[in-house]
């Protein structure tokens, strides 16, 4: 019998509105290129896919000149030597038994499942396409999936774009481990004959044609075609001039993706999703991740000023000749990149976009810094639904409970523009885990409507005893949320804890940079707690006094360590 773990929240009640965040089709981001641009940007979903590849793990863009993917493991380039793949995921099939979807759908309010139908992959063929290796755990890496789901229709038609992926690298003769796992999805429809689009490789590793960006002519660089003018297209199909263009999505409907993946994602995952139910089950020879709940709105901050007209105690936070924010060190490299020009000394010869990652440091405070300059108010509302690994960078200064295991350990989901990198962080003067969020006070809507937040928290439940040091006794979690300033902000809150998971959520708290706080408690006498060291830059819990184990696991003539809080081994292993 399988392992099925499951967590849900009950639903907090809504208004109805017909669709999430901006009606219609996505605001269109401009395409300002122009030389003298400086643009400042916090979007979490960029327009454009990354595409699929496998390539030789030496591979350095922008300086070699020989073509570094590989069409599979066998390829010379990649056979005797380590590599790296990104895989956009296909549909299960007879050819696609694993590492595959295998259903996407919506859910009615009786809990009744609607599976969408598959129509298309988008684009037909990924630019660096690979077949892979179950053996190795490799996937084909191919394109995303267009399905039609009638029942979900929206204001651009009854079509759906999914895309799952998978990271990961290994060696010769080596089985990989799962890297980053993530599902988007986006209402989406499709528009033919955009003449802009020229010819254009399809988004993966391709050989550089213009030197525009600081990279020489001729080197194979990652690439994916940009923007397109007057389109909001999220993937572009450069062979046929197509795109999917972003539409919102409809209110009130849940949606679910199914995957079987040979092994389970590891660690702490984000999410921009509310309300979620999630499936984790263990069917010998593969996993179904199964996931389940309602698209969010999360507000776009964009804001382009020349560099002669940009506010002066703004422009003197950026670097003359790079364009970047100043607090970050930025260092220029001759013939270094500065966006979509090369960097220059005369800032009206150069274009740059600063886009920092949401979850960073550097995201929260330039988004502070530049809120007064937009109004305190998001340039759109982007429907989201979307669900991914976190990358090593969030997670550097996570505590060890939410790390140190198997499996995901928990899920965090804001509708926020930036966020707290990595799982909440246990926060020693007031014994809470705390989640630091920012965005405009106010939403894109003509009238100044005040944005409102949501919070949702997944956590095993041995991860929260592991964080506090407690017993296997009942536990209780009070959440609260405060501004910047100190006062509490009105907020719904819910806590259960069920079927071996930690549920909490937070909803109708308002911006600009809140801070959720959730206290857990339990009557017993605990165990002793977990002592950690906060990071000096933001407040997370450095690596604890927690100890690991380490078994060892055998399977024939192979053998296996496996270092956890709780060890087990692998499917078909036994403990030595």
């Amino acid at each position: 019998l399988g392992l099925v773990l499951s967590f849900t929240f009950p639903v907090l009640a809504q208004a109805e509105t017909s669709s999430v965040g901006d009606a219609g089709k996505a605001w269109e981001i401009p395409n300002d290129a122009d030389r003298g641009q400086q643009i400042f940007t916090i979007l979490d979903n960029s327009f454009g896919q990354s595409g699929s590849y496998l390539v030789k793990r030496s591979f350095k863009p922008g300086v070699d000149t020989e073509d570094p993917t590989c069409a599979s493991l066998t390829d010379p380039k990649c056979s005797n030597t380590q590599y790296d793949f990104r895989a956009i995921l296909k549909q299960c099939d007879n050819t696609n038994t694993i590492n595959c979807i295998s259903d996407f759908g919506v859910v009615d309010a009786e809990g009744k499942r609607t599976s969408g139908v598959f129509q298309e992959y988008f684009p037909d063929k990924a630019q660096n396409e690979f077949v892979g290796d179950a053996s190795s755990n490799v996937p084909n890496g191919g394109t995303g999936s267009v399905y039609q789901v009638k029942s979900a229709p929206f204001q651009g038609g009854d079509k759906y774009y999914v895309e799952a992926t998978l990271t990961g690298g290994g060696g010769p003769n080596s089985q990989v481990n799962p890297g980053d796992f993530s599902v988007y999805v986006f209402p989406v429809a499709i528009r033919s004959g955009i003449t802009t689009i020229n010819n254009w490789p399809n988004a993966g590793i391709s050989k550089l044609t213009d030197s525009g960006a600081g990279h020489t002519t001729g080197t194979y660089v990652y690439a994916s075609p940009g923007l397109i003018s007057s389109t909001s297209c999220i993937v572009i199909s450069g062979q046929d001039k197509r795109c999917l263009e972003r539409y919102a999505f409809p209110a009130n409907i849940n949606f679910y993706v199914t995957i079987k993946l040979k092994k389970e994602p590891n660690g702490w995952m984000h999410g921009r999703i509310a309300n979620p139910t999630i499936k984790i089950t263990d069917n010998k020879d593969f996993v179904s991740v199964d996931i389940q709940a309602e698209p969010i709105a999360v507000p776009v901050v964009y804001k382009m000023y020349r560099w002669a007209s940009m506010p002066t105690d703004l422009r003197s936070k950026y670097d003359l000749v790079t364009g970047g924010y100043l607090p970050d060190n930025p260092v220029y490299v001759e013939g270094s990149g500065c966006g979509r020009s090369a960097c220059n000394p005369d800032p009206e010869k150069r274009n740059v976009i600063i886009s920092p990652a949401p979850y960073s440091d550097s995201a929260f405070n330039q988004l502070l810094l530049w809120l007064p300059y937009v109004k305190d108010k998001a340039q759109a509302m982007y429907g989201n639904w979307s669900v991914r690994t976190l990358s090593g960078n969030e997670l550097n200064n996570a505590n060890v409970c939410f790390t140190g295991q198997q499996g995901v350990t928990g899920i965090v989901s804001s509708n926020s523009s930036t966020y707290s990198p990595g799982p909440p962080y246990l926060n020693r003067n007031t014994n809470s885990l705390d989640y630091k969020v920012a965005a405009p006070h106010f939403t894109s809507a003509d009238s100044d409507t005040v944005f409102k937040g949501s919070y949702d928290l997944l956590m095993r439940s041995d991860v929260a005893r592991c964080v506090y040091g407690f017993t296997s006794a009942p536990i209780s979690a009070t959440i609260s949320v405060s501004g910047s300033d100190g006062e509490a902000s009105v907020a719904t809150t819910i806590f259960n804890e069920r079927a071996g998971w930690v549920q909490l959520r937070a909803a109708g708290f308002t911006f600009s940079s809140p801070t959720i706080s959730v206290k857990f408690d339990q009557k017993s006498a605990p165990a002793a707690p977990v002592v950690v060291s906060p990071s000096a830059q933001s407040g997370a819990p450095t690596a604890s006094a927690v100890k690991k184990i380490s078994i060892t696991c055998v399977k024939g003539k192979s053998t296996k360590v496996v270092t956890a809080l709780k060890p087990t081994c692998p499917s078909g292993y036994k403990k030595k």
